[in-house]
């Protein structure tokens, strides 16, 4: 009796491509090409360090994270000198809930007693007003809570005066 040749046999040929298009209609079928498109641009990322900037704009935002909703003071700060100009990085600073009180540890605090060069008096209203038409002396840092370095992006870690 003599072998079999399978490398000749005509079904060999047809197996391939056939098992070939039942994956590729199953991977169509189960992994659809889906149209998703990116919101905004990409943060900007910069060198750490102390850069001179003006406020753009101002705002309360809510955060959510998980079940929990925290109000931060976002404020845009354009990056003035001449190894970034124009760029505009974002300063974040929880508010205080409540009765809103800012602690003397709060980071809204300390920038903003360290434009208005005074210390805030204990009942005092810290209106960003003080932000306003101001050259300012900001400390800008990375942000690396993203997981891949791709996503990393710059922000005004705190405000020197």
């Amino acid at each position: 009796m003599a072998a079999l040749d399978t490398s000749t046999a005509l079904g060999a040929v047809d197996m391939d491509a056939t098992l070939r298009k039942l994956f590729e209609n199953e991977a169509r079928r189960n992994f659809p090409e889906i149209d998703i498109r990116a919101r905004d641009d990409a943060d900007p990322l910069i060198e750490e360090g102390d850069y001179d900037a003006r406020v753009v704009r101002w705002s309360e935002e809510v955060f959510r994270y998980g079940k929990q909703r925290v109000p931060k003071f976002v404020m845009w700060l354009c990056i003035l000198g001449p190894k970034y100009p124009g760029v505009v990085l974002k300063f974040f600073a929880d508010l205080p809930g409540g009765r809103r009180s800012a602690s003397q540890s709060s980071k809204y605090r300390r920038a903003w007693q360290a434009v208005s060069r005074t210390k805030a008096p204990k009942g005092d209203r810290l209106s960003p007003r003080v932000f306003k038409d101001r050259l300012l002396h900001v400390r800008v840092g990375i942000s690396k809570k993203s997981g891949a370095s791709v996503n990393h992006y710059s922000v005004v870690t705190e405000i020197l005066g």
